[in-house]
């Protein structure tokens, strides 16, 4: 059964809301005083970049453990309504008590004023680990179905096609198109949700079995290596009037098939952010 997310969590306020703001009004936020965290955590190094802030790899000496840093970016530190939006999703997450969402260790502002917060670092699972989780599954006579997509703002046609896609198998392996690579596709303002904050959404459905997250235009050079026994479509790529398939010669050629489902109508992220924009 799937578990739902528990805490009372505050709404992050719209910008509108909090233009008066100055920033002495929104450090009255739980950040406490300027203080260095160098004598805490070492930057181990950089691993993924959002709208507000870059996250990187640390180490938590006092600790002893790896951590997620996320810090905001220096250009918008002093732009009030945006460090208090930076600061509630610190608040939110840390709310939060879910499997599928990393709980927040520490909130607080360096010595230049910048706020930071720490978080449990989850490793993803590599192409490596996901080709062996293959080959397990594989001995086992399981079917190994495979199926992505960006999954930005999860609605009602997301489950449809992950359930249609599961029952072309016994196990689903989903690839979630990184950061970088939705810019690349669909333009600087997406995704709206960070790489790990999808992961998370998708890790938390009782039907999907397996996650990779791939960084390249399409999921050839993936499914060349990995190959599934189905590689799931949306049937807006069905031949013969569909969008073409750049992984079809790929998935043929190791002798995998290609299955297509239907599209919920009206359902998908670039529809409901319309709508909401609108």
């Amino acid at each position: 059964m799937q578990r739902e997310a528990s805490g009372s969590a505050t709404p992050i306020p719209d910008a509108s809301e909090l233009s008066g703001e100055t920033l002495a009004e929104v450090d009255s936020a739980r950040l406490g005083p300027r203080s260095s965290w160098r004598g805490r955590y070492v930057i181990l190094r950089l691993h993924a970049q959002g709208g507000l802030g870059t996250i990187s790899v640390a180490l938590d000496e006092m600790l002893g453990r790896k951590v997620a840093l996320k810090q905001m970016r220096p250009e918008m530190a002093d732009v009030a309504h945006l460090r208090r939006r930076f600061i509630h999703e610190a608040e939110i997450t840390g709310q939060l008590e879910h499997p599928g969402i990393v709980p927040v260790y520490a909130l607080g502002q360096d010595e230049q004023g910048r706020p930071y917060y720490a978080m449990k670092f989850v490793e993803g699972r590599t192409l490596d680990q996901a080709i062996a989780w293959r080959d397990g599954q594989r001995a086992q006579r399981r079917t190994v179905v495979w199926t992505n997509g960006v999954f930005d703002v999860l609605h009602v046609g997301h489950l449809a096609s992950l359930r249609g896609a599961r029952r072309f198998g016994e196990v689903l392996i989903v690839g979630v198109n990184g950061d970088a690579s939705v810019r690349a596709n669909k333009g600087p303002e997406r995704p709206i949700y960070r790489c790990e904050e999808r992961v998370a959404l998708l890790a938390a459905l009782e039907l999907v079995d397996a996650i990779l997250v791939f960084d390249d235009p399409t999921p050839e050079r993936v499914l060349a290596q990995l190959k599934p026994d189905v590689h799931v479509k949306g049937a807006d790529y069905a031949p013969p009037h569909g969008k073409p398939v750049p992984e079809r010669a790929v998935v043929e050629a190791y002798g995998g098939r290609i299955e297509f489902l239907p599209l919920v109508p009206g359902r998908s992220s670039t529809d409901t952010l319309a709508r909401l924009r609108s």
